[in-house]
């Protein structure tokens, strides 16, 4: 259930009857607070041109820069008055808009180049792999050994060590990848071209995985074979809340997002004790992420790093870590 002010603008929700997301505005409708049950989670304090500059995380605080045209150009996240710097990150953009260069002070330079109409070419940073891209004149991706590749019927058959088959209605419906002992998904759809199973095999073995949909074609269910699933609540096209359910009991994930964006900003996990108050009823987890909105951290209430990744151009994860749970 939601409800709005005289602006049109969402003050709260409240999800599954049971918990409560408040928005305080000012102005217009620009978000200062968000609150959850009654709880701030998040502050933000905005410039004169109502561009977010600072967000409060926990016992961290983000500090947001802009360049001349309003993209956002550094992120530096802080632990009250510390000296340094916890997270700490540059961009840099072309004139047309897409990003050459990234400084983490963390991993270092990413750089990005792109061919005249604005395609990425080619993507290199410490501690990532050298990714490569050449296209055909109708777009296709195509191997870099092979630039003058043929794509029958625009579908990609073979990409680095990964081969693709398609059904009639072009739909993938068997992917292999890796070399030697490799790894294969093989794909069935229902009659709307939804996804609903997934068969893996691996040097794991095998494994079913079923889905389920509503009316508008969202995600709601997934099935991992007998033993687990996970119910998903949407809020339009965004996921609110997503339900773990084992033979261990259960386990609900909230999400919070950036006002009017899909960018995640916060995570609540229900019934998990905070690490820094043994009595709170959820431990909250904040999202530090990328200018695309991609997540590359977590942190906790505490300001201490939980969670991270980093990924190749396509959104693929080649580091993943827990530092802390």
């Amino acid at each position: 259930a939601h409800t709005y002010d005289e602006l049109g603008n969402r003050v709260s929700t409240t999800i599954s009857g049971e918990r409560t997301i408040d928005w305080l505005h000012y102005g217009s409708g620009h978000v200062h607070q968000i609150r959850v049950d009654g709880a701030a989670v998040a502050d933000m304090e905005r410039d004169d041109l109502h561009r977010e500059v600072l967000r409060t995380q926990g016992k961290l605080t983000s500090r947001f820069g802009y360049d001349a045209v309003g993209r956002r150009a550094r992120h530096a996240a802080q632990r009250g008055h510390a000296a340094d710097d916890l997270l700490a990150k540059q961009w840099q953009y072309d004139a047309a808009g897409d990003v050459i260069q990234k400084r983490d002070q963390r991993y270092g330079t990413t750089n990005y180049q792109y061919d005249p109409t604005g395609r990425i070419e080619q993507a290199a940073g410490p501690g990532l792999p050298s990714e490569v891209f050449r296209w055909d004149a109708a777009a296709n991706l195509v191997s870099s050994d092979h630039p003058g590749g043929y794509v029958e019927h625009n579908r990609l058959k073979m990409f680095e060590d990964k081969r693709f088959e398609y059904d009639v209605y072009g739909r993938l419906v068997r992917k292999v990848s890796g070399h030697g002992p490799a790894k294969e998904l093989i794909l069935e759809y229902d009659d709307w071209n939804q996804l609903k199973t997934v068969v893996t095999k691996d040097r794991l073995g095998i494994s079913t995985t079923h889905f389920e949909y509503d009316a508008f074609g969202r995600r709601i269910r997934k099935l991992n074979g007998s033993y687990a699933s996970t119910d998903f609540l949407w809020d339009g096209m965004r996921l609110v809340q997503e339900t773990y359910h084992d033979r261990q009991g259960e386990e609900a994930l909230t999400y919070l997002y950036e006002a009017n964006s899909y960018v995640p900003l916060a995570r609540i996990d229900q019934g998990k004790p905070a690490a820094n108050d043994a009595d709170a009823r959820d431990a909250v987890y904040y999202f530090h992420n990328d200018v695309s909105g991609l997540p590359e951290e977590l942190t906790d209430a505490g300001g201490d790093l939980v969670w991270q990744a980093r990924y190749k151009v396509w959104g693929n994860a080649v580091q993943e870590e827990w530092v802390a749970r």
